[in-house]
């Protein structure tokens, strides 16, 4: 793929807004399109065909939320508010079509950009537009077929232009939100939003909205998403927020990485939230951090099966028992050095809400302080041997608990069976042989007796 031109991507606002006025008064509509503004208001809208270089992506765009916060995680050198500075910014909207085409090329079923090699648009699907020329819908498309007109414009000339639906200049910015998120539901769009990006623009809506949950649900996007679904908004920030920690933990920032593991980062989040308020429980989010640290890494390995590992874990550490969590716990970890990343949550108030990286701040200062065993430094060989030792560690020591219980329950178990014997010899029953032979032996019996009390009374006291 060449450089995009620069003209390609759209033209400067006087510009598009007197194009579009013009269109709308000296040409007739090729068609109309329908189009939800709010949850019970549905407008037509004009189509007409457009050169796909007269409009501009919308840099406010979901499906790039994720991607964006990854770039300017990854270029430093780029100011915090880049991608926020408005629609007009030529060195964004360049960013911005290279993170949409990603999307577009980034699944082999759904490859925009291949799919259009072979095909026709369909002009069923015509992209959205506002009266200022901004794309609301379609920017992931409009990418694809920029990138084949601008790379081979003899034999993608059909695609010079194609159906774009004008939104009337009466509709709010809120509308056109209402219009992604209702369409991002749309099966016809051929690529999936990331999870990601949903949670992201969620988190924003809560933060710089001060939107509310049921607002958020009843603004389009989550129509028929059930509470306890892995979708809603609730566990999309859940899982979102187990992002954050995972990045923290690894010293990294790029969501990209974590695409691919939203179960994991939901389930992971399910024992989280439980734990959390639970102070007997902090070795457990401790040793369970460094499992799913593992997990992750070797997700791919493990054929994507990460997150049903991570249940079964979480599972079976709250079986274990105090006695079993401190020996994983110092299996694990180094106790008693000073940590060089502490990933306990932060309850400093001071820090700012709306960075996606704040609560996962230093430990407290009363508790105990560890340096965490960062498995990225260990080859995977050493880390499996690692926690197999762990399991067998975990079994040894049921097993001393089980002998402990022993001693106990034998002499029960003495106790009771000596007692049916009594009761046979008082009903004068002739069961037994050999009476001479147990009378004998019975001065044995109790010398046992006394040496096993003496040394039962010695360890009570120790």
């Amino acid at each position: 793929m060449n450089p995009i031109d620069d003209s390609a991507l759209g033209q400067d606002r006087l510009t598009r807004i007197k194009k579009i006025k013009q269109i709308q008064q000296e040409r007739t509509p090729d068609g109309k399109y329908f189009t939800f503004t709010s949850k019970n208001e549905q407008i037509p809208l004009n189509v007409y065909n457009i050169d796909i270089s007269l409009p501009i992506y919308r840099l406010k765009n979901t499906r790039t939320q994720f991607q964006q916060e990854s770039f300017l995680a990854l270029n430093l050198d780029k100011d915090e508010n880049f991608f926020l500075q408005g629609n007009e910014s030529r060195d964004a909207l360049r960013v911005q079509h290279e993170l949409l085409l990603n999307e577009a090329t980034d699944l082999e079923e759904s490859n925009h950009y291949e799919i259009f090699k072979k095909m026709p648009y369909d002009q069923s699907q015509p992209m959205i537009i506002n009266s200022k020329g901004i794309l609301i819908n379609g920017n992931t498309r409009m990418s694809a077929i920029r990138q084949l007109y601008n790379d081979d414009k003899g034999n993608f000339l059909h695609f010079s232009t194609i159906p774009m639906a004008i939104l009337p200049e009466e509709i709010t910015s809120e509308q056109e939100d209402y219009i992604e998120r209702k369409l991002q539901q749309d099966r016809d769009i051929k690529i999936p939003y990331k999870w990601i990006s949903i949670a992201l623009k969620v988190r924003k809506r809560m933060i710089d909205d001060n939107e509310g949950i049921q607002d958020i649900l009843n603004s389009g996007g989550f129509d028929g998403v059930k509470k306890t679904s892995i979708n809603h908004p609730l566990s999309l920030l859940a899982a979102l927020d187990m992002c954050d920690r995972y990045l923290k933990m690894i010293d990294k920032r790029d969501y990209k990485i974590l695409v691919s593991e939203h179960y994991s980062m939901w389930y992971w989040s399910k024992y989280f939230k439980k734990w959390d308020n639970d102070k007997k429980m902090k070795k457990h989010i401790a040793i369970l951090d460094m499992y799913v640290k593992d997990m992750i890494r070797n997700n791919e390995k493990s054929g994507g099966k990460a997150y049903s590992q991570i249940e079964d874990s979480a599972k079976e550490l709250e079986k274990c028992t105090e006695e079993e969590i401190d020996l994983i716990y110092k299996e694990l970890f180094k106790v008693d050095i000073e940590p060089s990343k502490p990933i306990e949550p932060d309850t400093d108030e001071s820090k700012d809400d709306s960075d996606p990286f704040s609560g996962l701040g230093d430990d407290d200062e009363d508790d105990e302080h560890v340096t965490i065993i960062n498995p990225e430094e260990e080859d995977e060989k050493g880390t499996k041997k690692k926690f197999d030792k762990i399991k067998k560690l975990k079994k040894d020591e049921r097993e001393r608990s089980k002998n402990r219980k022993q001693i106990f329950e034998d002499i029960q178990s003495s106790i009771e069976r000596m007692d049916i014997f009594i009761n046979k010899l008082k009903d004068n029953s002739n069961s037994f042989d050999k009476i001479k032979e147990t009378l004998n032996i019975i001065p044995v019996l109790e010398d046992k007796i006394k040496v096993l009390k003496k040394y039962l009374e010695r360890n009570n006291d120790s």
